[in-house]
């Protein structure tokens, strides 16, 4: 479990109480887990930053993903800070505002025809093709972005010293939610802890493998691309291959957990009300965990949720 110390490190994010959620939900403690204060606005900087370190460890002098604007700018971030250049590719028909936050980070940017998988992918050709150092989900690195999104799971355990009955995560390709559950298995099997809290994942409405999944039980299958809608809001979340998708349902049905379909409109509410409430100035679509919650509030029993908000806008 890792402590950090130095401004440009991530972690160490605070939990905010979220009464008016309550009150909306007629539910007690529902805490927000604030990831908006890493260096890059979002939880992202906490898997670029040990891709970085990992690449600058193995000699690697570029590092590349394919994004949707935030893990772009989190790598970038931490390429210029370690030295190495940074190929980020996004899809151009996006409307990410990310753009000119990664070219001030002095990176390469590559706008491709097609959706975001297909900017994971030539990130990827690219990146064997060139000898770059791949950081993009659902390879043999991947594991370093689980091992880095576990620490969001210690933290929530130091902070309320004991294990929420539900977290709620955003859900694109999976990884956050994986992470945060391997997090909690670590404190179990470490006896630090006597359940896995139940995980809910949430998404863009009819843009997710992973929540369609869940809510017609059936076994993970890619969308049809033509199918989804891309937003200035969704674009964050919508996916129709989701790269950690199995190992993500499989969490969220071995705690008993729930995926919700999320929209727009419903984002952007709870985008104003954190605002006016608490003054988190949040990307809309990393309150997407929050209508999970509102969900699940009929189970009585459980006493404590955390939602995990992902970013700033």
């Amino acid at each position: 479990m890792e402590e950090t110390s130095e401004d440009s490190d991530p972690g160490g994010t605070p939990v905010f109480r979220a009464k008016s959620l309550e009150q909306l939900f007629s539910f007690k403690r529902i805490f927000l887990k604030f990831e908006g204060v890493n260096p890059s606005g979002t939880h992202k900087d906490r898997a670029a930053y040990r891709h970085v370190k990992y690449a600058v460890e193995r000699g690697f002098d570029t590092v590349t993903v394919g994004t949707c604007g935030n893990y772009g700018v989190s790598l970038s971030y931490y390429a210029k800070l370690f030295g190495l250049k940074a190929q980020v590719y996004v899809p151009e028909r996006y409307h990410t505002p990310k753009i000119s936050a990664i070219k001030q980070n002095g990176a390469f940017l590559n706008e491709v025809p097609g959706a975001y998988e297909e900017a994971v992918e030539l990130s990827r050709d690219y990146a064997m093709e060139n000898g770059w150092y791949d950081a993009n989900p659902g390879n043999s690195t991947t594991e370093i972005s689980y091992e880095a999104y576990a620490n969001i799971a210690y933290e929530i355990y130091q902070q309320f010293g004991r294990a929420p009955d539900a977290v709620a995560v955003p859900v694109g390709n999976g990884t956050t939610l994986v992470g945060i559950y391997s997090g909690f298995k670590n404190l179990r099997t470490a006896g630090l802890i006597d359940k896995i809290p139940r995980i809910l994942g949430a998404s863009t409405a009819g843009g997710n493998p992973v929540v369609k999944a869940f809510k017609e039980n059936t076994k993970l299958m890619d969308l049809n691309p033509n199918s989804l809608r891309e937003s200035s809001l969704n674009e964050p979340l919508i996916a129709y291959h989701a790269y950690d998708g199995e190992i993500a349902l499989e969490a969220i049905r071995k705690t008993n957990g729930y995926a919700e379909y999320v929209s727009d409109s419903k984002m952007l509410f709870y985008k104003k009300l954190l605002k006016k409430e608490l003054g988190l100035n949040v990307l809309p679509a990393s309150t997407a965990p929050l209508e999970a919650i509102r969900k699940v509030v009929k189970y009585p029993e459980e006493n404590l949720y955390v939602a995990v908000i992902t970013g700033r806008s």
